[in-house]
Order: C-alpha cells, then structure tokens, then sequence
C-alpha cells in the first residue's frame, strides 16, 4: 500500500524572501488585512509500505540521512504535519510546478530507500489574515490578491503559466 507523506521545511532564520512579499501583498498590492506571511519548502513523498508510522520512519532515514534534502544547520522540518501556528485566521497556498520532478535530489539521496517511489517539490504558503469575513470571502480575496499573477496590481504568490495551486482554510 502507497502512503504519501508531507515535509515541510523553513529557514531557521528570516527569510528574505518572505518579508519582501508580505511587504509587497500589504503595501504595494494592497492587502493590508494579511498580517504574517510564511513560506514552506513542501516535499511530498509516495512511499510504499503497509502503514502510515512506517512511511513516515522512511522518510525520516530518508531526510536524516541526506545533505541534499534538508540542511539542519539552517532549516527546520517538520514531517506530515504544518508547524504550529499561534491563534486563528491561517490559511494556505499550496503551489506545485506544473512539471515538478525533484530535480535538487541526487538517486543517491533514493538509493538506499528503496520504497520510496517518488518525491515533489512545491511550496507552502501560510497566511495569517485579520478578517471579520467568511472563511470562503477571506480565500477569494486571497485568490485575488497572492494568487496568480494577473497585473502589477493582483497575484503575487502564484505563476499561473508554471504552477497550480491550492487555497485552503488552515485555522
């Protein structure tokens, strides 16, 4: 039986990346009701055993052993589960490149698991948004204003001609 099993990575420092585009979403875009923003490294896992503890042992001696998945002087992991998050409000983007073998991992990293039958790279997004809305307002405000790219003025997490995504109510 196929298990798949989420690795959530982040940087143990700030990422630069991540402040630029809240700053973007709140001050250039406009979405000033999105209060925190955190970005993932997200690799999803298809692992073939019988059940969900073992998938998740793999993958562990999977990770742990491998320099070229996860660095743990810099980044943190978290298997099959998001980080906690303080409060309500989260929400989350999950983005996939259209086309997104793990390019990044050598079948070195593999070769010693070999009931791992593939890997996926995308990212996470969680944002944390301060709104008096509905949960579905809130996700299509969202889809509006961090979705796909559509002008200088809307989309800014997502590229529509290379990624799918994903909004989903988190907390």
């Amino acid at each position: 039986m196929s298990h798949v099993i989420n690795v959530f990575i982040s940087l143990q420092q700030t990422d630069l990346h991540c402040v630029s585009a809240l700053e973007a979403l709140r001050y250039s875009i406009g979405f000033t009701e999105l209060t925190q923003l955190r970005r993932l490294r997200k690799i999803s896992f298809m692992v073939d055993v019988d059940n969900k503890p073992g998938a998740i042992d793999c993958v562990k001696r999977c990770v742990n052993e491998s320099f070229d998945l996860v660095n743990p002087n810099k980044e943190t992991v978290y298997f099959d589960e998001l980080p906690e998050l303080p409060g309500t409000g989260w929400y989350g983007i999950q983005v996939t490149a259209n086309e997104a073998p793990l390019r990044s991992v050598s079948s070195l990293s593999f070769a010693s698991h070999p009931k791992i039958i593939s890997a996926e790279q995308g990212l996470q997004w969680l944002l944390k948004i301060d709104s008096s809305d509905s949960s579905e307002q809130v996700m299509t405000k969202i889809d509006t204003f961090c979705g796909p790219t559509t002008s200088v003025n809307r989309g800014l997490l997502v590229n529509s001609l290379f990624e799918t995504y994903l909004i989903q109510s988190i907390s």
